[in-house]
């Protein structure tokens, strides 16, 4: 499970860790080196920091995860939707092409 709700109180664990990263922009260059890893929920949980802090980054390694089917189930309060990571990768790309550009 991908906890992709907002944490309240600092629940779900997943959650805060995600926004606290999202504060320390000066991370970006780690976490990314930290994509390397095998462990699919951990580079899920990255890639939603990466997008939560708006790195500038981030649209050029998401095409490196656009292949990988490893399942991940995000969890939105009550509701989950199961996809790859692959497709987690693809649809943080879809947001960032909505974004009006600066």
């Amino acid at each position: 499970m991908v906890h992709k709700s907002p944490a309240f109180e600092g629940f779900p664990e997943e959650s805060a860790w995600v926004e606290r990263l999202a504060d320390h922009p000066e991370e970006e260059d780690n976490l990314t080196r930290l994509l390397e890893t095998e462990k699919h929920l951990v580079a899920a949980y990255i890639l939603l920091a990466l997008e939560a802090m708006k790195a500038p980054g981030l649209r050029l390694v998401l095409g490196n995860f656009e292949n990988r089917r490893e399942k991940v189930t995000l969890l939105c309060g009550s509701f989950s939707t199961a996809m790859d990571l692959g497709g987690l990768a693809r649809s943080i790309r879809k947001k960032l092409d909505a974004r009006p550009s600066s």
